[in-house]
């Protein structure tokens, strides 16, 4: 999970009271989508990939997370005949009315989601940094039966493995925990992992961390679905994990940034909700002050401030 360490800065959040709202987007959604783009490489060629898309929303105040399915999706890396193939991304977002936006963290794209949610029904259209274009047809559907209530603070162990561009891999493990809370089928909390490692564009370790991220997915009979990302678009990954009686034994495959696999093995360990007591949306104001110095001579330090919002998720006393 290559981070980027060389735009560090002091910065001052000024931040106000915080704004709630309905869950009304939490569920699973599913529908088609198109997208078209125009490859200047490939003599101007258009490109369509078109299938099945499948979506699992969580919300908590203004705030998105959760999983996005693509079917038949054409990847480009170096040449002009892409494979087509099922694409699965972690995503975060925000919701507004009827307005309702998502994108995915970290994505070189800049793949934008944007348009509007009515009952069961989203609408929203596809942009993105190259020129690309489409449309997304989505209706919510029904959850399924649940067996469990995984409300609740987990702890356990983790051993996973990230796989570098260039074929090199870092293997990593150590104390992993999962405050969970429940509403219907749906789960959102907080993981928090030890010993992760920074790792350069050569997969050379640079150090390591202990993080906490924010986690989002599905409950159904003994099993949950779902996602873990740092918002900062560092590192996500997805999760699955089978839960028998108080214990929770769980795999990381599938499509992300860092090719992550491995497994985890959790208990829990009390069903009380975890502390929620700082969730939310907060908007505000900000001011940032860089030192420049070192890379231009005639500027010591850029002030510049705006407005701000920041989206907190809290289990227990882990904040993302």
């Amino acid at each position: 999970m290559r981070r980027d360490v060389s735009g560090l800065f002091i910065a001052a959040l000024l931040i106000g009271s915080a704004a709630f709202a309905q869950g009304g987007a939490t569920g699973n959604w599913s529908g088609m989508y198109t997208f078209s783009v125009q490859v200047s490489g490939c003599q101007n060629k258009t490109y369509t990939s078109s299938g099945n898309i499948s979506l699992t929303l969580l919300q908590t105040g203004t705030s998105l997370s959760g999983r996005v399915d693509l079917t038949n999706f054409l990847l480009f890396s170096s040449n002009c005949n892409p494979p087509s193939v099922e694409l699965t991304r972690a995503i975060i977002g925000t919701i507004s009315g009827s307005t309702i936006a998502w994108a995915v963290p970290n994505d070189s794209d800049v793949t934008q989601f944007s348009g509007s949610m009515t009952g069961n029904s989203i609408t929203v259209q596809i942009t993105d940094a190259g020129g690309g274009v489409g449309s997304v047809t989505l209706t919510r559907t029904a959850a399924d039966p649940l067996a469990l209530d995984l409300t609740g603070p987990w702890s356990g162990t983790y051993s996973f493995t990230d796989r570098c561009s260039n074929g090199a891999t870092q293997s990593y493990s150590g104390p992993f925990t999962l405050g969970l809370s429940q509403s219907g089928a749906k789960a959102g909390g907080v993981v928090t992992m030890q010993n992760v490692p920074l790792y350069d564009q050569n997969c050379r370790k640079i150090t390591s961390l202990n993080m906490a991220m924010a986690a989002a997915g599905t409950v159904s009979g003994s099993t949950f679905v779902g996602g873990v990302f740092d918002p900062s678009g560092s590192f996500e990954f997805p999760i699955s994990a089978a839960i028998g009686n108080d214990s929770m034994n769980g795999t990381v495959s599938g499509a992300s940034e860092t090719a992550t696999t491995g497994t985890f093995s959790l208990t829990r360990a009390g069903t009380n909700p975890p502390a929620t007591d700082f969730s939310g949306s907060y908007d505000g104001s900000y001011l940032e002050v860089d030192n420049l110095s070192s890379i231009c001579f005639n500027i010591g330090s850029l002030p510049f401030d705006g407005s701000a919002s920041v989206t907190i998720v809290q289990a227990g006393s882990a904040i993302s």
